[in-house]
């Protein structure tokens, strides 16, 4: 008899877990996901997903400004997150951003992702490879690289005007003709 419920117990206490942890995922909306506003229509929640609004996020710049995402609607906006020493496909991105930006009017934002990057090594790489208007700042702790689910330096994500993610790449650098066939 203890057999038999001891066996059924450990058939049945899976399940029971996977219900219950099932049911409190049903209550979070993912990323990216259909909700309903009070009024009853469909609106989109942020997400780090193609054709969805971004998922916001703020960082400091090593010019010591705090900059918001969303607060940066109106133009395009390019974000990268890079080792800005010793990753050739970041600098070779930075460079085909920084043409692409000479035909295309967007913001930049480059997020040093190595908490071995020095304040020095941002700024060198902002005037060697960028643009001295590039909004340069730390991710140190990788809390927007998670929130983006950043597997590689040298991922782009390019948003546009109205906030909504219009292309991501995961460590391939990003021609600037692309760029500006992405943004016409």
């Amino acid at each position: 008899m203890k057999k038999y419920f001891l066996l059924i117990v450990c058939c049945l206490l899976p399940v029971i877990v996977l219900a219950i942890l099932s049911q409190a995922n049903y209550k979070q909306q993912p990323p990216g996901s259909s909700l309903k506003n009070d009024n009853g229509s469909v609106v989109n929640s942020p997400s780090t997903e193609v054709g969805q609004i971004a998922a916001d996020f703020s960082f400091t710049t090593i010019d010591g400004k705090t900059i918001q995402l969303s607060s940066l609607r109106g133009r395009p906006v390019i974000f990268s997150f890079a080792l800005t020493t010793g990753c050739e496909p970041c600098i070779i991105e930075a460079t085909n951003i920084r043409e692409a930006q000479k035909q295309a009017s967007l913001n930049v934002i480059q997020l040093a992702i190595n908490p071995q990057d020095t304040m020095d090594d941002l700024k060198a790489f902002r005037e060697t490879y960028g643009s001295p208007d590039w909004l340069i700042g730390y991710d140190k702790d990788l809390k927007i690289a998670d929130v983006y689910k950043v597997k590689t330096p040298d991922t782009t994500i390019v948003v546009d005007s109205d906030g909504k993610i219009i292309f991501r790449d995961d460590g391939t650098p990003i021609e600037s003709q692309t760029l500006v066939n992405l943004l016409k």
